[in-house]
Order: structure tokens, then sequence, then C-alpha cells
């Protein structure tokens, strides 16, 4: 399924020129606008500028891959929304990676002026605020943001005043309290932390030639969370660079060995606690000998390996806690 691209038809709508709505307004004897709201028109992507509160700071090229063969094949089904400038152009409301798709295939001289120009909603009566939540909703429906971008955008949200509470904010996001209080607070994590959550290449085992085998990984929600609560209280502790340096150790060994949630917030509450002393060499006390994961998440697969032997309890409740996690953003997404 493309999850690039919305997969939903929307009725006909006559496409209205510029020339027709003032027409219609002029008729009806209203003072004749610049443009008209709800109008659908034809916007040269060059005039087209990034909404302020676009909420996704990478494009997945894959799935931008498959837009752009989409609209190759099949056209543009749904048209994006634009608001005017005060000084010329247009900003989007919603619909950038169909602009970025078409930008690409008119770069590449293909379809002739097909792809200089896009359909769009004309969108005057839409707030600031009203903008970041579609822009927000919008992104989410079509492609799950990263919890980093995610965090950023719903900090910026308040910041600039387009909710003035928390409890505001989750309800014109359509998010439960619970999670954006979560997101808010990863919004304060360290660098080190947000690395993880941007992700790592790191080393997974080693192949039949005896060469490491690397692959790049992710930190979820919640085991940001806890490696962020770890960092506060190593910093207070030691100082911010041993805080950094031990973090990063164990957020790289958590990300290779697969831990899941359980195992991650427990060897965090252990340290913070003190039930798990550190070493003289400020290794993280965890064995090499790991036993191998049950499961490998990545943003858009989850995969179950069946054990040769019986799966510990350990291992089967780190699987429990990532199936509840995933049935959670399942959840979450419809």
């Amino acid at each position: 399924m493309n999850t690039a691209h919305s997969q939903m038809r929307s009725s006909p709508v006559a496409e209205t020129t510029l020339s027709q709505s003032l027409a219609a307004a002029a008729k009806s004897g209203l003072p004749t606008p610049k443009y008209v709201d709800g109008s659908i028109i034809r916007v040269a992507i060059t005039e087209l500028v990034a909404s302020r509160y676009q909420p996704r700071t990478h494009m997945d090229e894959e799935e931008l891959g498959e837009l752009v063969q989409q609209i190759r094949s099949q056209g543009l089904l749904q048209p994006v929304g634009v608001r005017p400038r005060s000084e010329g152009g247009f900003e989007l409301v919603w619909g950038h990676r169909r602009v970025e798709a078409f930008r690409r295939l008119h770069a590449e001289g293909q379809g002739g002026e097909n792809y200089a120009t896009i359909t769009a909603v004309v969108k005057l009566a839409i707030s600031d605020a009203d903008m970041a939540a579609s822009a927000y909703v919008e992104n989410m429906g079509r492609s799950a943001l990263s919890p980093l971008d995610e965090a950023t955008h719903l900090q910026r949200m308040l910041a600039d005043g387009l909710a003035s509470t928390v409890e505001e904010l989750a309800a014109k996001v359509g998010q439960p309290l619970m999670r954006i209080r979560r997101l808010l607070r990863l919004g304060q994590a360290p660098a080190v932390v947000k690395s993880g959550l941007e992700g790592l290449l790191v080393v997974v085992g080693k192949g039949e030639d005896g060469k490491e085998l690397r692959e790049r990984r992710s930190l979820d929600l919640m085991a940001a969370l806890a490696f962020g609560r770890l960092w506060q209280h190593l910093v207070k502790a030691t100082n911010a660079k041993k805080a950094d340096e031990r973090v990063e150790r164990l957020v790289r060994r958590s990300l290779g060995a697969n831990w899941g949630k359980a195992r991650i917030e427990d060897h965090v509450e252990a340290i913070i606690s003190g039930r798990e002393p550190a070493p003289a060499d400020d290794s993280d006390g965890v064995s090499e000998s790991a036993p191998p994961a049950l499961f490998t998440r990545s943003p858009r697969r989850f995969v179950i390996e069946v054990p040769k032997a019986a799966a510990s309890p350990g291992q089967v409740a780190e699987l429990r806690a990532a199936f509840e996690a995933l049935l959670e953003e399942l959840q979450q997404v419809a």
C-alpha cells in the first residue's frame, strides 16, 4: 500500500479558474477579491513556499519515489491546499510531498509543462493555529511522523501561542493527552537521545565471513524517554560529557541487541535507583552474551524470529511489550 499518497479519490470537482471566480464574485455584486476561498486554481510550483508549520523534516525517499511514479501514471488524485502570501505567491497548507513530486517530474522534463503548475484549493479563512493542526493531522494520516518531528512541531505550536494549554493542544491535533505530554518531554531530551531517535548505524551481528553487520536503527518514543531520564540522572551524578558518553554507548548497545521497552526501562531504573553500581570503567554493566532477540522492529516492518530453544521469560516480556506498543501506534493512526 502506498503510504506516501492518499488512496481516497475525492468526488469529481470542476476546476475553477481565477477569472471564473472573479466573474462570479462581480456578478453577485460583492467586492472583487483577488482570490476566492475554496476555489480550485492552477498554481505555478515556483510560486509555492513550504508552510512554516510543516512538521516533517525528512521525506522518505522510497515513499517519495512511489508517489512520483503514481502521479506519473495516474495524475494528481487530490489537490494541494494553498494560502496567499502578502508578499506574493502562496504558502502550502497541505501537500508538501505532492509538490516535491511535481518538482522532480518537472526537473526530469517529462510531460512538457504538465508539471510546471499544480492544482490547488485556495484557503483564505484558515488561521495559523488551524494550519498547524491540519499539517500535523495530514502528515500523521499519510505516513507517521518521527517522534522528534512531532515533538518539535508541538513545541512550536505552544511557543507561537497557537494553543494556550497542553490540553487544548491535544484537542487541536486529535491525540491523547498522555502522548502529547510525553512528546513535549521528548522535545527537552539531550542531543545524544535525539540522535538515537533520528537513527544510528549500529552493529547487529556478524556475517558468515566474520565481518560485522551494521544496520540503521532508531529509538522509539518510550525508549527515548527512558534514556532521557538516565541522562538527567547521570548529569547530576557526574557531568554532561560523561552522561553523553555513557548514554550513547547504552543506546547503541540496546539498538544493536534490539532490546525491548521492558528491558530498556528496567535497566535504566536499575542504574537510577543504585541497584546496579557503575563499574570503574564506566561501562553499563550488561553482559556481552545477551540472548538473541525474538523480533526485529523498524519503521516499516515487525519481524518475529522463531527461537531454536524455548524463549526466556524476559524475551517473552519484551515481545509482549513490543506488541502492545505496536497496537497502540496502530490505534492512534486509525
